[in-house]
């Protein structure tokens, strides 16, 4: 299947999904429907955006050499991962995150049984979000007699 997207300046990539006449490959072979379509269309729009990004995109290397890819990013480390098999990406790894708790509640949505097929209707506890980073968080800095 082909899809043909426009980029004008002013407009965007519903525009050209609104827009844009279908090719004639459309009706040929097996069909999609429109909704697949426009949200594959989003995902690899997304992901040509952030690709030159090598703060959200991020080649993997190997565990023993993670350290010295953070201090000294080099592409020797990258090349000697795809030498022994380790092609792919961490993708926002050194985004920070924030802890957080999630609040409890009554009525949390569960897909059980083989497969994941069943859903049920269960109480979810509440709970702390990356509870490690509390532990690194500056504090005491509101007490008296710290300027």
């Amino acid at each position: 299947m082909y899809k043909h997207l426009v980029c004008h300046e002013g407009h965007s990539i519903e525009w050209s999904f609104e827009n844009i006449p279908p090719h004639m490959s459309t009706d040929i072979g097996l069909i999609y429907p429109t909704w697949t379509l426009h949200a594959v269309a989003r995902i690899v729009c997304t992901l040509c955006l952030i690709a030159d990004d090598p703060h959200v995109v991020e080649p993997v290397v190997l565990r023993d050499d993670e350290d010295k890819y953070e201090r000294n990013p080099d592409p020797v480390l990258v090349e000697k991962a795809r030498r022994r098999g380790n092609y792919g990406w961490n993708v926002g790894k050194s985004i920070a995150v924030m802890p957080h708790v999630r609040a409890a509640c009554p009525a949390a949505l569960y897909w059980t049984g083989e497969g994941r097929k069943i859903p049920k209707i269960r109480f979810r506890r509440g709970t702390i979000v990356h509870r490690k980073k509390f532990a690194a968080m500056p504090t005491g800095f509101l007490e008296e007699g710290t300027p």
